[in-house]
């Protein structure tokens, strides 16, 4: 790769991957040259909303992005809600733990319904729902769930789901059976 051209590395699920042994810490890396990395408080931190995250580069590449970069690009109370979060460690094992749980529920469900899936490192679940997923996305969207849809990326009979709570977890196999048996 040549030296001029810029890395990038998006570990916005890193936490979640990172006890894979081919899951790479790319972090050790940015000491280099051209490499930035970048991590999200969206995921594992629960703040989604509040769109904050950081990345970290060598000292030439941030002076670049510091002089294009707009002025007050991350509100207050954004930063605020970081920085207690990384004060709070035992949010993020109990996270990792729900997800974990999540996973082997929504795996021994799929299981029984016969539906394939792409096991995860993270905290979502890619299903081959074995026929067109848009019906199935609006029932369950009626009943207020949100999962993606995939045709974007030509996979029109998949969702992606994200792990949540047990009752979160029951409610969806509960409403997917539901759909999944109307024809």
């Amino acid at each position: 790769i040549p030296a001029k051209t810029i890395i990038f590395f998006d570990e916005a699920y890193f936490d979640f991957a990172k006890d894979y042994p081919d899951f790479p810490d790319t972090l050790k890396l940015t000491n280099r040259r051209n490499i930035i990395t970048t991590r999200s408080f969206s995921k594992i931190h629960s703040l989604a909303g509040l769109r904050i995250g950081y990345g970290v580069a060598g000292e030439e590449i941030v002076d670049y992005l510091n002089r294009v970069r707009e002025p007050f690009n991350v509100n207050s109370l954004a930063q605020v809600a970081a920085l207690a979060a990384l004060d709070d460690p035992q949010h993020v094992k109990r996270t990792l733990e729900m997800v974990k749980k999540g996973k082997r529920y929504l795996y021994k469900q799929l299981n029984k319904l016969q539906l394939k899936y792409t096991p995860s490192a993270t905290n979502f679940i890619l299903i081959d729902l074995n026929r067109n997923a848009r019906p199935v996305i609006e029932g369950l969207l009626k009943n207020g769930l949100i999962v993606r849809s995939m045709t974007a990326w030509g996979l029109k009979n998949f969702v992606r789901v994200t792990v949540g709570t047990m009752k979160q977890n029951t409610k969806f196999i509960n409403l997917l059976k539901m759909y999944l048996n109307r024809r």
